[in-house]
């Protein structure tokens, strides 16, 4: 199953109530961000891999995010949210929440399909690019506001999130594994190098 907006604000809302936030507005806010962060992922989102095996010939890979850690996460947003003035005393458990619940969705639901070559069979690796932290965060705040959180701290409070979502992503790196048809030159299949480009689904 792909990623989805409102399953991560689902795992968001757990998180939340785990933590004791119990707030009515609470499932909302939770709704707001999942759908803000998953939906700029998913129109931004391009991994880049290198990929060595067999070929020469196409080959489509099939992969998983890894190196996304919740508490790195939840550091990650806690940071940015400090350097936009969040001292209060629910700041790092907030971002904490947000930060374990990112991470286990992309890691657990996240599927990278990618295609290139020459490497027909073998195996890639790469980063996720094109995740902006300050338009992740006008997503996020596009939801958030949508769903009537127009505070003076909303777009703060998005932007700090976004920001932390995007330097997280970009420390990310996707593992793939390459299945096509290697040409038969005259002397077999042979080692190759290649790139392959794909999407996180």
């Amino acid at each position: 199953m792909p990623i989805a907006g409102p399953i991560l604000g689902a795992q968001i809302a757990a998180k939340f109530a785990t933590s004791g936030f119990t707030g009515a507005q609470t499932v909302t806010f939770s709704m707001a961000l999942g759908n803000g962060i998953i939906t700029n992922i998913l129109a931004m989102n391009i991994y880049n891999g290198s990929t060595f095996g067999t070929g020469p010939g196409p080959g489509i890979g099939t992969g998983k995010v890894v190196g996304l850690v919740g508490p790195i996460v939840g550091q990650n947003i806690y940071t940015m949210m400090v350097a936009k003035g969040f001292t209060g005393a629910q700041t790092l458990t907030t971002a904490m929440a947000i930060g374990s619940a990112f991470a286990e969705h992309i890691t657990l639901m996240g599927i990278v399909t990618s295609a290139g070559g020459p490497t027909a069979i073998g195996s890639g690796t790469g980063p996720i690019v094109g995740i902006v932290g300050a338009t992740l965060g006008a997503s996020i705040f596009q939801m958030l506001s949508a769903s009537g959180f127009t505070g003076a701290q909303t777009l703060s409070t998005a932007m700090a999130i976004g920001d932390g979502i995007a330097l997280s992503m970009s420390t990310a790196i996707v593992n793939t594994v390459i299945v096509g048809v290697p040409a038969p030159p005259l002397l077999g299949p042979i080692p190759v190098a290649g790139v392959e480009i794909g999407r996180l689904l």
